[in-house]
């Protein structure tokens, strides 16, 4: 198991002090999670929570979770994204998605020392091939455990597919490459700043 000992910044090192976070949070949304649970079983059939395995620290593989948010099997033709009019998310899934609740559960994987609350973002294997396969370095993004937010993932609005999917990933891993260079515990916490404003604005608007 990944430990954040191994982490370089400050914050990170401190491992248990995310862990602990994480668990009181977890515990403190319980009732979220359980409004949240009702929500999504009604919206359509399915598991609550969704896992799949995705390449983390070092490229070792880990049980990523998230709150459901399409329907069953959707992920055998999502495997390279989703954008937000994507008929397979669900309506309970699109504000899950839009306020970014659907990752409540990745707390979990904090908790069990898989992820950061700061990192790249972790993504599906198959999508984590391609990607590898078209841009030079792109391995590097596992020099370092993968988080629940990232300056990459505030810096894009939505998923560039397609055409467009190389293009898109080339400007996260940018970002994600300026982060892996620059981290330290005022990065972690300018990034968790960011994502606050960058979630109220996609609400607001």
């Amino acid at each position: 198991m990944i430990t954040m000992l191994e982490c370089q910044s400050p914050i990170h090192n401190h491992w248990f002090i995310q862990r602990l976070i994480a668990v009181l949070l977890l515990t403190l949304m319980l009732p979220v999670l359980g409004i949240l649970m009702i929500a999504v079983k009604i919206s359509s059939p399915g598991p609550f929570i969704f896992k799949q395995a995705r390449p983390g620290y070092r490229q070792q593989p880990f049980m990523a979770f998230k709150i459901r948010t399409m329907r069953t099997g959707a992920e055998q033709t999502t495997k390279l994204g989703v954008q937000s009019t994507n008929q397979m998310i669900t309506k309970v899934g699109r504000i899950l998605r839009l306020t970014k609740l659907d990752e409540i559960p990745q707390l979990w994987n904090i908790f069990r020392g898989e992820m950061c609350f700061v990192g790249p973002r972790p993504i599906p294997i198959a999508l984590d091939e391609v990607l590898r396969d078209s841009i030079p370095g792109f391995e590097l993004r596992y020099s370092v455990p993968p988080g629940v937010t990232s300056l990459a993932q505030v810096c894009v609005h939505e998923n560039g597919l397609e055409e467009n999917l190389i293009s898109d990933w080339r400007e996260r891993f940018e970002a994600e490459q300026h982060y892996i260079k620059m981290r330290c515990a005022w990065y972690d916490l300018a990034v968790i700043g960011l994502t606050g404003c960058y979630l109220l604005r996609k609400v607001l608007r």
